[in-house]
């Protein structure tokens, strides 16, 4: 409660403060932005074991941000209690995230706590404080409703428009913590991604909601049951969340609801980073954030249409600070068509996703998003892959933290993980997992390990 109504009091604060005259005032925007700048960086020097070494008799107030060293991922999976500013340690972490699951809860009314979906290498774990969640919440919600064009604060949580988000709903992941913070302010409806599309379809259908948030591929799926079956579902806004659009699915959605879908661009470490504004062109939200483009040499891009390796400086994250912190996704800017800033990108690369096509002896074919593999996390497993073999059959590759004793538990709560990715019937009578122990799972050139392999189609009856 106590963590709850704080959140409420800051969201209420940041939220009305996107309608006020200062916010449209450019000039005004970029000299608070270099005083939270210079916040952040003192803060994080003072009160972060990791900065504190990185910022240490450099004067914060003077050295340009691009002087500052870039780190990555590494850091929060070798780092973490290092970086965080509050006295939380691995061991809670790991100890909260593997003793039951709720929306609902959170850790000892201070923080939230969840991870990330490791589809872009390590899964790691994320701290949040109620004063920087609001903040981050009512980006996400303003910015990608759209409702600050109508600049009436209260249009969106005084009318209580109706807002769906279809996601995974039983473990500790950024997507549905930061949309389940929004009850109470929206009417909210939440749908596990594991539910079967047709009782999918009927739910979406009953709660008739202005905006819907979910994968471009489910969106899909939906899209095609409202050509095929006569299905009335009308939304304002559909809102694409995770993973590229493709332009099947792109067309198949335009075809079912009549509207686009807008791209919400996000990181469980960094929180809400842009948004689609215009067609196809991402705004960053910088008055929370600075983003920069970075060459092959961690050189800043200053040019139109030359990809860069996106690093963000988040502007109020206090309790785990994130500076210069490259997200691993590539893009390029483009101009914004009313000044000069670069505050406009473009092409997300590095979360293209992949289907594997499975084949269910009574149904048929079938296929699943490998979205659902990346985002299982399973305390004491490092990494894992998995690996198609046929129409029935994966294989998994472990790698084992060398603290467990018992891998056979692990072992089992992932394969838990797993079966509930497919049809419950396929999962208990076809489906077939291997499993294959190894010290360390290969990464790729850019030392990223490849968590899901699937065979294309045509291979699938030379393995039958």
């Amino acid at each position: 409660m106590i963590f709850r109504l704080k959140f409420l009091f800051f969201f209420l604060i940041k939220y009305f403060s996107y309608y006020l005259p200062s916010y449209r005032d450019e000039y005004k925007k970029e000299i608070l932005k270099k005083k939270k700048l210079y916040r952040i960086l003192c803060y994080a020097r003072d009160n972060s074991a990791f900065y504190r070494r990185e910022l240490e008799g450099l004067d914060l107030k003077k050295i340009p941000l691009e002087e500052l060293p870039v780190v990555d991922k590494n850091i929060l999976v070798y780092s973490l209690e290092d970086v965080l500013t509050v006295d939380l340690g691995i061991s809670d972490i790991e100890d909260y995230l593997s003793t039951g699951f709720s929306l609902s809860r959170n850790y000892k009314n201070k923080f939230l706590i969840f991870h990330t979906s490791g589809s872009s290498g390590s899964s790691v774990n994320v701290v949040w404080g109620p004063r920087e969640f609001a903040t981050a919440t009512a980006m996400l919600l303003v910015k990608n409703t759209g409702l600050l064009q109508g600049r009436n604060p209260f249009e969106l949580i005084a009318g209580k428009k109706r807002f769906l988000y279809i996601g995974i709903m039983d473990d500790y992941i950024g997507g549905n913590s930061w949309v389940y913070a929004m009850r109470n302010l929206v009417r909210l409806r939440l749908i596990s991604i594991f539910t079967p599309i047709d009782r999918m379809v009927k739910e979406v259908e009953g709660f008739k909601p202005e905006f819907i948030m979910a994968k471009p591929h489910v969106l899909g799926e939906i899209a095609e049951h409202i050509l095929n079956k006569s299905v009335d579902i009308q939304p304002e806004k559909l809102i694409f969340v995770g993973e590229m659009l493709t332009e099947r699915d792109k067309n198949k959605i335009k075809a079912g609801f009549g509207i686009f879908p807008v791209n919400s661009y996000s990181t469980c470490e960094t929180g809400p980073v842009a948004f689609e504004e215009e067609p196809e062109t991402l705004t960053v939200m910088d008055e929370e954030i600075i983003l920069e483009l970075l060459d092959e040499d961690n050189r800043p891009i200053t040019g139109y249409y030359q990809l860069g390796h996106i690093v963000i400086t988040n502007l109020y994250n206090r309790v785990m600070p994130i500076i210069r912190y490259d997200i691993g996704d590539m893009a390029y800017y483009v101009p914004n068509n009313k000044n000069g800033s670069l505050d406009r990108i473009c092409y997300i690369r590095g979360r293209n996703t992949s289907y594997f096509t499975f084949e269910d002896k009574k149904d048929g074919k079938f296929r699943i998003s490998e979205y659902p593999f990346w985002s299982i996390h399973i305390p004491g497993i490092a990494h894992y892959q998995v690996i198609q073999v046929n129409g029935t059959e994966i294989n998994v590759i472990l790698e084992i933290e060398k603290k467990v004793e018992d891998r056979e538990t692990v072992r089992r709560l992932l394969e838990k993980k797993i079966k509930r990715i497919f049809p419950k019937e396929f999962a208990e009578t076809q489906l077939k997992i291997s499993y294959e122990y190894v010290e360390k799972i290969p990464v790729t050139k850019s030392g990223k390990i490849v968590i899901t392999l699937p065979l294309r189609e045509k291979d699938l009856e030379k393995n039958a």
